[in-house]
């Protein structure tokens, strides 16, 4: 694929797949057009197979109204970086988390690998520092 179809496949998935979070069976439908079957999703965390993926995606929402935006995107050969915005509120069990129902507005960047048309891999990158303080999990910073 040319880099071109690299950025608009991410653009694509990035957007489907936003809209089916918290429903396993659409989930697991755009998951099949777009994950390959070796698909990695590398976190601060560690790393999620496919399965364990789409198991996440497919619970409930922590944040139900989140919102995606794409700052910007650049690639190469098999790569796309994306710069991203991301936007919600706290309603739903986050990593053991009970809901604040605050909201919060953070941004990110993803590397996505792509092999044979579609994504293989992710390193994704959000400010999670940003996330937890905004949701008052932890003190702001003294300015």
């Amino acid at each position: 694929m040319s880099t071109k179809e690299n950025k608009e496949l991410t653009q694509e998935y990035g957007k489907e797949l936003s809209e089916v979070t918290g429903d396993l069976t659409r989930t697991r439908a755009r998951a099949d057009k777009y994950l390959g079957d070796d698909y990695v999703y590398h976190t601060p965390s560690g790393d999620w197979s496919r399965e364990r993926t789409i198991q996440i995606l497919g619970a409930e929402p922590a944040f139900p109204d989140v919102k995606y935006t794409r700052v910007d995107a650049v690639a190469e050969g098999d790569k796309v970086a994306m710069r991203y915005t991301m936007e919600g509120t706290h309603k739903g069990p986050l990593m053991g988390i009970l809901p604040t129902g605050k909201h919060f507005a953070i941004s990110g960047v993803t590397m996505t690998r792509i092999k044979a048309g579609k994504v293989a891999e992710e390193w994704d990158f959000p400010d999670l520092l940003g996330l937890m303080t905004q949701l008052g999990l932890i003190p702001a910073p003294k300015k």
